[in-house]
């Protein structure tokens, strides 16, 4: 058995490529499917329109996101929105500054089927969450402040 193996620089390089592999798995193959199933989920539960979605491309190490073929249709069988490729380019920033920073954004082929009824009302109008609005906060509980916020003021 070669010395090398036993070192302490052999373990740390071990580490390093097995965390590498496992972030490269987890961005390749499962966070794919996570986001196809929360799109698929999550949209008609929060709109009642049914979301449709191709093949989802993530490359993790560098910070991308591919959605092909989105829609959304109606319950009627309309459609009303979607795209033929969405494409975002996340900077690097986006790590440290825990927000989304974008280097490039890409959106091929958008549609939106907009009509308005007779009645005057749109068929968008239906994509409005149908989950009640999230309560108004609480004040006096341990995380909360005592007293609503206070809007600041300035002394002349």
């Amino acid at each position: 058995m070669p010395k090398f193996i036993g070192t302490k620089a052999f373990r740390v390089i071990a580490a390093v490529s097995g965390l590498m592999a496992l972030y490269g798995a987890a961005g390749f193959a499962l966070a794919p499917r996570l986001l196809r199933s929360a799109l698929l989920e999550d949209i008609p539960k929060q709109t009642g329109a049914i979301a449709a979605v191709g093949p989802i491309r993530i490359n993790p190490f560098l910070l991308q996101l591919e959605v092909k073929d989105f829609s959304l249709t109606a319950n009627s069988g309309e459609r009303l929105l979607g795209f033929e490729r969405l494409f975002v380019d996340f900077g690097l920033a986006s790590l440290w500054r825990r927000a989304f920073v974008f280097k490039d954004i890409e959106i091929d082929a958008p549609f939106v089927n907009a009509v308005v009824a007779d009645d005057g009302s749109l068929n968008l109008a239906q994509l409005k969450s149908t989950s009640p609005p999230p309560p108004p906060p609480v004040y006096g509980l341990p995380m909360c402040p005592t007293t609503p916020p206070t809007p600041w003021r300035t002394t002349p």
